[in-house]
C-alpha cells in the first residue's frame, strides 16, 4: 500500500504545470481523493525529500512549497538553493524566500 500512495504523489506533483507552485497539504488531498486512502502532508514531503538525488530531475518537486507559501527547504542549505532557482527558471517570482500564491498557486481544479 505505502509503495502505491508514493507513486500516486508522484503522479500528482507531476501533474502541477510549469510556472505553477502548490503546497504539501494539496497534493496529500488530491491524492486522498484518487486513491480513496487518507494521506497527509508530511507524507507528501517525506516522499519528496526522500528522493534519491538522481531521481530528481524526473519530477517537479520545487513546484511544492510549504503552507505558509515559503520555501522551507532553504534551512537545508543547497536543496533550498536548488529549489529556489528551479523556481525562478520557470519564471516565478520569489521574495524573501516567499511565493504569491494569487499569482502561482495551482489548485488541481481541472484534475478534480
Amino acid at each position: 500500500m505505502a509503495w502505491e500512495i508514493k507513486k500516486k504523489v508522484i503522479e500528482v506533483v507531476n501533474m502541477i504545470p510549469h510556472g505553477k507552485v502548490t503546497y504539501y497539504w494539496r497534493v496529500a488531498q488530491v491524492v486522498s481523493i484518487l486513491s480513496w486512502r487518507t494521506v497527509t502532508a508530511q507524507l507528501v514531503w517525506r516522499t519528496l525529500s526522500g528522493m534519491k538525488e538522481e531521481s530528481r530531475h524526473l519530477l517537479p518537486w520545487q513546484r511544492v512549497v510549504n503552507k505558509a507559501w515559503i520555501i522551507s527547504t532553504m534551512k537545508l542549505g543547497d536543496k533550498g538553493e536548488r529549489q529556489k532557482k528551479l523556481l525562478k527558471e520557470e519564471g516565478i517570482e520569489i521574495i524573501e524566500n516567499t511565493i504569491d500564491m494569487n499569482k502561482y498557486w495551482y489548485l488541481f481544479e481541472d484534475v478534480l
